[in-house]
């Protein structure tokens, strides 16, 4: 069984799942320190002015010497709301968003404790969304470096990641490898054709 280790992100990009749909086992690192200003707690849409950055506050941010594990969220910045209001801008009049928004909105309704647990529970659903059934497990130390023929998968290499349709293309043009959000919402369910048609990279 071919297997590969990934970073857990928040609302992965598109070439993240480009990689993740290439395995048959995924392995998420779990004892990994957390590491600010990264996908960890942060992604890209397209907001109506072009490339937008959610990030969601954590709790202890001078704090370096953290696990991912054990970083939690900060709550009392409202920042479910301006996350959620932000992907509704952005995305509502997209093709699927009426279809998919429910299923994703509850995660923004309540108030998280772990950024790991928000970001895993995020994932699950997505995938459920999606039909990638890949099983998911989780290392049990820190690999720095995984043998047994397993892929490392935590620096993604870049994908050659082709055109599709985006609400705001006219005004900005087409952006690249965003959140799965933006494909979600604009191809539905030709979002998998889509990931397992792009071209590897070199």
């Amino acid at each position: 069984m071919n297997s590969a280790i990934f970073c857990l992100h928040y609302l992965p990009n598109i070439e993240w799942y480009c990689h993740f749909i290439r395995f048959e086992n995924v392995i998420l690192e779990k004892h990994e320190n957390f590491v600010k200003s990264s996908f960890r707690n942060r992604c890209d849409i397209y907001g109506a002015n072009g490339r937008l950055t959610l990030s969601i506050p954590v709790s202890g941010g001078r704090d370096h010497h953290r696990l991912y594990t054990e970083t939690n969220v900060f709550n009392g910045s409202n920042w479910q709301h301006v996350h959620w209001n932000s992907i509704v801008s952005a995305y509502g009049k997209a093709p699927f968003f009426d279809y998919y928004a429910p299923q994703l909105q509850e995660y923004y309704l309540k108030e998280w404790e772990s950024l790991f647990d928000f970001n895993l529970q995020l994932l699950q659903q997505l995938n459920t969304i999606l039909k990638i059934e890949t099983p998911i497990t989780f290392t049990e130390s820190f690999e720095n470096e995984p043998g047994n023929g397993i892929t490392d998968c935590r620096n993604l290499k870049p994908f050659f990641l082709s055109r599709y349709y985006q609400s705001f293309e006219s005004r900005h043009g087409f952006i690249p490898n965003l959140s799965i959000l933006d494909l979600l919402f604009h191809e539905g369910p030709l979002a998998v054709n889509y990931l397992s048609q792009q071209k590897s990279p070199a």
